[in-house]
């Protein structure tokens, strides 16, 4: 019987084994990549979102230098600055009246980009315009442009008079804009110091700014800043996929031509998210990407489907009473919601149910219904043991209007 040799294994030079380097090594490579900056902040950018999150989990290096690149590509207050001469004041208005901005501006913000002509939406929570208001034109220099739902003679040359101001908005709450959840837009503007002409608008919602977001056009948007974060609700769809989904719009009116040009506006705003970049699908033809959108999953802002930003605050409140207090209750207006998507047809329809009741100064939405009840019935049950008459609800700035949340 004859013995035969196993035969000789050869590695291709271009295998995977012949490129893994030792473990030894490992760690003085990653410091010699990610230690030098023209390697990274060149690698860094053009990476999405979720390449950096896995990248940032390969070794202490990475996670240092992604940590540090990070927070140069999403500083807010860089950002801010923009449209605000004191975005950290901007930042404390936020903080103390739960004003979110969304939209195209927080679009742009998650995506380290930059429109040229785009403009920045405020929205903020019933009883907070005057106060929003204000400070838009007495600290920041904006002038007063008059509402999108009635025409005003402010509106060509615009005004720096808070009054007129002060009574559009008053008017204002009694209306409600293009069949929509807000009761209308009010709009500033300025001349920046290079001379670029800066647009702002400030949205009066009719229940909560989260609640308008969950009944904007398509899921692309549904992003917000916050005072000391920013959230994506659809990162993965949006940031990764690059892609959109059409939303149903739920109208607060029955006019037909409200109902009309609200459809025209949301076919024209995903349109132009189309030339972003981001493709739009009837639900109906989608197929791997229907994961990404959780659809019939209850959903909470910061779950595990959430991409969140944290900001510094360091110092933010050092001289303000109000948010160094440890035993005074804050109400968390952006986390402290709810929701669902439910695909019908072509589209996914948000669903959900608002929370309110005298014993909150704020609105908050629930993912069904049953969840709502309960939060009532403990509201009401914590309000008959402490025997103690509910609050007011605040109706303008100088109401303070405090709150169980």
């Amino acid at each position: 019987m004859s013995c035969h040799s196993p035969a000789p294994v050869h590695s291709s030079l271009l295998s995977m084994r012949s490129w893994v380097l030792p473990h030894s090594d490992q760690s003085r490579a990653a410091s010699l990549i990610f230690g030098q900056y023209p390697v990274y902040s060149s690698l860094f950018p053009v990476c999405s979102p979720g390449s950096l999150v896995k990248l940032a989990r390969t070794c202490q290096t990475a996670h240092n230098r992604v940590r540090e690149w990070s927070a140069k590509a999403y500083s807010i207050n860089s950002h801010l600055s923009r449209f605000f001469l004191y975005p950290i004041l901007f930042r404390k208005l936020q903080a103390h009246t739960g004003t979110l901005v969304s939209g195209s501006n927080a679009f742009q913000f998650f995506e380290r980009t930059y429109y040229e002509e785009s403009d920045i939406d405020i929205y903020v929570h019933p009883g907070h315009g005057q106060e929003v208001g204000v400070h838009l034109m007495k600290v920041e220099g904006y002038d007063y442009f008059g509402t999108c739902h009635h025409p005003s003679e402010v509106q060509v040359d615009g005004t720096g008079d808070i009054v007129d101001f002060s009574i559009d908005e008053i008017v204002a709450r009694e209306s409600s804009y293009l069949a929509t959840s807000v009761h209308d837009v009010l709009r500033f503007g300025k001349i920046d110091s290079e001379g670029r002409r800066l647009n702002l608008h400030l949205v009066l919602t009719m229940s909560s700014p989260f609640e308008t977001i969950l009944r904007f056009h398509s899921t692309c948007v549904m992003n917000a800043i916050s005072w000391d974060c920013a959230i994506s609700l659809y990162p993965r769809a949006t940031f990764e996929l690059s892609t959109n989904q059409r939303c149903t719009l739920i109208p607060f009116s029955l006019f037909p031509g409200e109902i009309v040009k609200a459809e025209a506006d949301a076919a024209e705003a995903v349109g132009k998210y189309r030339l972003r970049g981001k493709i739009d699908k009837p639900w109906d033809e989608r197929q791997e990407s229907k994961s990404a959108f959780s659809e019939g999953v209850a959903r909470y802002v910061g779950d595990v489907h959430c991409w969140i930003l944290t900001f510094d605050t360091t110092g933010m409140f050092a001289d303000d009473p109000m948010f160094i207090d440890p035993h005074r209750p804050k109400p968390d207006t952006l986390f402290n919601n709810g929701w669902a998507m439910v695909a019908r047809r072509d589209r996914l329809t948000p669903t959900y149910s608002n929370l309110s009741s005298p014993f909150l100064r704020y609105e908050y939405t629930c993912p069904d219904e049953p969840t709502s009840l309960i939060f009532k019935t403990m509201l009401r049950h914590a309000a008959e043991d402490s025997h103690r008459s509910p609050p007011t609800r605040a109706t303008s700035y100088d109401e303070e209007g405090e709150g169980t949340w």
